[in-house]
């Protein structure tokens, strides 16, 4: 066979080895409990009260490679995006961070992570609020 550009030989043997590198989400605390997920799945729900008079909703969270000893060492920059029923808005561009809001409707906050690369690392936390019941 001729060197003809448009020729791409045979396919890769079916053995080929395939590296698949998963990148875990990051690690968010909300209201001081860690919403598990699991392999493959990004989302988590948790539930808060609506009645509470100060802030409901505390959103701790860092990238997958945080180092609590050097905080500043990491691969990722981070953003937090809130959404509810009114606005989409990003309320935090720091890598890692506290943030501190009152939720009466359902909102969701997104955490997304992305390396030196572009890889992007996400996690979204489903705030649910409890249904305020009153007797008549």
């Amino acid at each position: 066979m001729q060197n003809n550009p448009a020729y791409y030989g045979p396919p890769p043997p079916a053995n080929a080895i395939v590296t698949v590198t998963i990148i875990p989400p990051p690690v968010v605390t909300i209201n001081n409990q860690t919403p598990e997920t699991s392999i493959g799945n990004t989302t988590s729900s948790v539930l808060v009260d609506p009645n509470q008079q100060t802030n409901n909703v505390v959103l701790t969270y860092h990238p997958p490679d945080y180092n609590p000893a050097q905080p500043d060492q990491t691969n990722y920059t981070c953003s937090v995006t809130k959404s509810d029923v009114n606005e989409t808005t990003v309320i935090s561009n720091n890598s890692s961070d506290t943030i501190t809001n009152k939720v009466t409707t359902k909102t969701t906050y997104t955490v997304d992570c992305a390396n030196q690369y572009g890889r992007h690392s996400i996690k979204t936390i489903l705030v649910n609020v409890l249904l305020n019941y009153q007797e008549f």
